[in-house]
């Protein structure tokens, strides 16, 4: 089974037999999303090439891919919504505020700041 690493800005696929040694790092930035759908394997969709290393393709995550060689990486893993879900979270972009929003996070940091001295 493939092993999944997540480092601070890199995910990175490892699985090693007496065969095939594989390790397929990902920049999380260059991740557009996650998906846990079941795919239909070697389809060819006009979308660009498509990374595959699956042997049940019910326990395979897609990965959408922007900037890479790859648009899509297909690949399985032991508990797919898991990884989904550590993933999705890993990616997410940090929340957006307005300069009034992150004013009032201001004071109230302040304040409560002040009431711990």
């Amino acid at each position: 089974m493939v092993e999944v690493e997540l480092k601070k800005d890199l995910v990175t696929f490892k699985h090693q037999n007496a065969f095939l040694k594989l390790d397929l790092r990902i920049p999380l930035e260059n991740i557009d999303s996650v998906s846990t759908e079941t795919v239909t394997p070697l389809r060819w969709t006009g979308e660009g090439k498509v990374f595959y290393y699956v042997k049940n393709i019910s326990k395979c995550i897609m990965l959408k891919l922007k900037d890479c060689e790859y648009s899509k990486v297909v690949i399985e893993v032991d508990d797919k919504e898991r990884v989904a879900q550590i993933l999705r979270e890993s990616i997410k972009p940090p929340p957006k505020f307005s300069l009034r929003e992150y004013t009032q996070l201001r004071k109230v940091s302040d304040i409560q700041k002040s009431s711990q001295k």
